[in-house]
């Protein structure tokens, strides 16, 4: 049984996550092309919910800005310029989803995330990033435009600067200014207050329309039950667009849950179970599609709040659910005083934190194979959508490694050998091979103990695997060697390596790698 001053810190700091949480769900709703009080309904039951599914303990489950631009795609197309049929069309979409992510889990595929690159899914939030910073900025200056393209979008506002709505801007811009000061002010020792950043923000923004006289847009939230409530239009599933919805939603949902729960885990020092989790979550998505709220996954930011305020269990998440819901019942009126600029000021901040422009500079430190990838699925998802954006990645990581000498075999997995406990690879250990790969790990270590994989005669190993083994490393699972015949395609120490010919020395520089 839990004792009292467990319980009082989880309901602490699910208590303070839920004023982190409260303007940002009202925020994303907003920009995803649905009601402001969807973004609630999702938290709520994200934080209800999911802790008795089965949910990772120490994360909090609700909606994330990186789904943003796969839901607004979704109203748009299936709305057909209706935004309420193209909201309920898409309710139905996040349902069919949740009950995909259940039935993946159940199926194993959570292990998957492993065979992600790190390129794709950098080059992913990057893209997201950017759409929603250029769809964010006419919101925070007051601008009603025409649905336009993303490259079209500045163009646009461009042309309508003379319509700026002052009290809007002036309000947004004050809100901006405080959420990105507060961290360079934390950063440098000094407390503003107990307030999270973007609680104090919407103060200040608010604040400063009220002081100007009113006059910017505010969200309009229920004042009853039934206005709450919102059924799935089902009918939209017959469409084939909607599956491709569907498929997108899932795929990027889960990859986003996934690799912020390992992060949870990493900052916790917990090992929670992948599978479990995004079986709660999708269970949660179905039940949240279903009563008109947006789709949940596991959120970083949040999360990672709720560890540092010191969660032990999933009491937090619920914790932070029953807030949201009081507020929702309490508090509808104060929360109509927020114009959406102060919204779009939060919005625009987490999208500068996904589009930081250092990524490109990591991405290249890496290698040039990993800035190419990164490239690629950042232009297509910019200039076609996310789905094109990931294939477009796998596509360039695949042919790269072909051109480096990578057998086309090795491409679903690498040829494996064991001799007692060391594992050695030959063809080429890559992204797309490393479940047969990881495989062959678990079951030698189920029969040797300590193993060591030896790279030696492997022609290409990429960063994916590499880093992938590095992980098992430091957790005492395994140890790796013989990369001494390998070149180095980056300044990064798992940098993608390719077998030297026999005839070309190792530079000084990379002798001295302890692994090699």
């Amino acid at each position: 049984m839990a004792s009292r001053s467990s319980v009082l810190r989880d309901l602490r700091a699910g208590g303070l996550v839920s004023l982190l949480a409260l303007p940002l769900c009202l925020g994303i709703a907003a920009a995803s092309g649905f009601p402001p009080v969807a973004g609630l309904l999702t938290a709520i039951v994200g934080g209800l919910l999911t802790p008795l599914l089965g949910g990772a303990p120490r994360t909090i489950k609700g909606p994330a800005a990186g789904l943003i631009v796969v839901v607004l795609a979704s109203v748009h197309e299936l709305g057909g310029g209706d935004a309420w049929a193209g909201y309920r069309a898409t309710l139905a979409v996040v349902v069919a989803s949740g009950v995909a992510q259940a039935l993946l889990a159940q199926l194993g595929a959570a292990r998957l995330v492993e065979m992600v690159p790190p390129a794709v899914l950098h080059g992913v939030l990057v893209a997201i990033g950017l759409v929603i910073l250029v769809k964010q900025l006419p919101v925070l200056l007051g601008l009603e435009l025409a649905d336009v393209s993303v490259m079209g979008m500045l163009p646009a506002i461009a042309g309508a600067l003379d319509k700026v709505r002052p009290t809007a801007a002036l309000s947004g811009a004050a809100a901006l200014a405080v959420v990105l000061a507060m961290p360079a002010l934390a950063r440098r020792g000094v407390r503003v207050g107990p307030l999270p950043a973007p609680l104090l923000a919407v103060g200040v923004g608010a604040g400063v329309a009220l002081a100007l006289g009113g006059g910017a847009a505010t969200p309009q939230l229920p004042h009853e039950l039934g206005g709450v409530l919102v059924l799935p239009d089902f009918g939209a599933l017959a469409r084939p667009a909607a599956w491709t919805h569907v498929l997108l939603l899932t795929l990027v949902g889960s990859l986003e849950s996934l690799v912020s729960l390992r992060a949870v885990d990493q900052l916790a020092g917990t090992r929670s179970d992948p599978a479990r989790d995004l079986g709660a979550i999708g269970l949660g998505n179905a039940l949240a599609g279903a009563i008109g709220g947006l789709p949940m996954i596991t959120e970083i930011v949040r999360s990672t709040a709720n560890v540092h305020h010191g969660a032990e269990s999933g009491r937090a998440n619920a914790a932070h659910g029953a807030a949201l819901l009081l507020a929702l019942v309490l508090l509808p009126g104060a929360l109509e005083q927020v114009p959406l600029a102060v919204l779009a000021a939060l919005l625009l901040a987490v999208a500068g934190r996904l589009a930081d422009p250092g990524s490109f500079r990591r991405e290249m430190n890496v290698g040039v194979d990993q800035m190419l990838i990164f490239s690629a699925t950042v232009v297509a998802s910019l200039f076609v959508d996310l789905l094109a954006g990931i294939g477009a990645g796998v596509a360039t990581k695949l042919a790269l490694h072909v051109a480096n000498g990578a057998p086309l075999r090795a491409l679903v997995g690498p040829d494996l050998e064991v001799e007692g406990s060391t594992l050695r690879v030959r063809g080429a250990a890559v992204f797309s091979g490393w479940p047969r790969f990881r495989d062959a790990i678990d079951a030698a270590r189920q029969t040797q103990g300590a193993i060591i994989v030896d790279l030696s005669e492997a022609r290409l190993v990429d960063h994916t695997v590499l880093q992938r083994l590095e992980t098992r490393r430091e957790r005492g699972d395994l140890e790796w060697v013989g990369l001494d015949g390998h070149r180095t395609l980056g300044a990064h120490p798992l940098a993608t390596r390719v077998r030297r010919p026999a005839d070309e020395s190792v530079p000084a520089s990379e002798a001295s790698d302890p692994r090699r």
